[in-house]
């Protein structure tokens, strides 16, 4: 799965912080991707980096980034910590992240993103990937549904979130 654009997509390492962070503060400017309400901070982008990325980085994890000409573009990070911390019944990958820039949205670069995390998932023999995506992200949902039908793959939604205001 190409996208439109010409954009070359590379393993992340711990080196590439800077890029990382504010491909995650340019996603909190619109909450994209996000499960929590974060103010769209430099702070917030740098722990969230910290709390959710490192530790990724750290096992070898996949995260990807995209980059369009020398610029990062896009990024898609997923975790498989909680198959060394619990007893699971099966392997699975819990999405982080996935965020393309503003201007590069909607041309193919989330779908790639995504389809080169699920090759190295195949080849770690992690079969299930449980992830969030907001109801308002049409692109995202979209994206799935491609790769989904595309690669003949199950899905079952598992569960709802609410956010109730009291």
């Amino acid at each position: 799965m190409k996208s439109s654009l010409e954009i070359k997509i590379k393993k992340a390492k711990l080196q590439d912080e800077e890029e990382i962070v504010y491909l995650i503060h340019e996603a909190l400017k619109d909450n994209q991707g996000f499960f929590l309400p974060l103010s769209p901070t430099l702070e917030n982008a740098k722990v969230f980096f910290r709390m959710e990325v490192i530790p990724c980085l750290i096992n070898n994890d996949p995260v990807y980034l995209a980059y369009k000409k020398n610029q990062a573009i896009g990024m898609a990070c997923c975790s498989l910590g909680v198959n060394a911390a619990y007893a699971l019944s099966k392997a699975v990958a819990l999405g982080v992240l996935t965020t393309t820039l503003p201007e590069f949205r909607n041309k193919g670069v989330a779908t790639e993103l995504r389809t080169e995390m699920l090759k190295e998932l195949k080849e770690k023999k992690i079969n299930t990937v449980l992830t969030d995506i907001s109801s308002n992200n049409v692109a995202s949902h979209e994206s799935c549904n491609k790769i989904i039908l595309i690669n003949q793959l199950e899905l079952d939604i598992i569960s709802h979130k609410y956010e109730c205001s009291i």
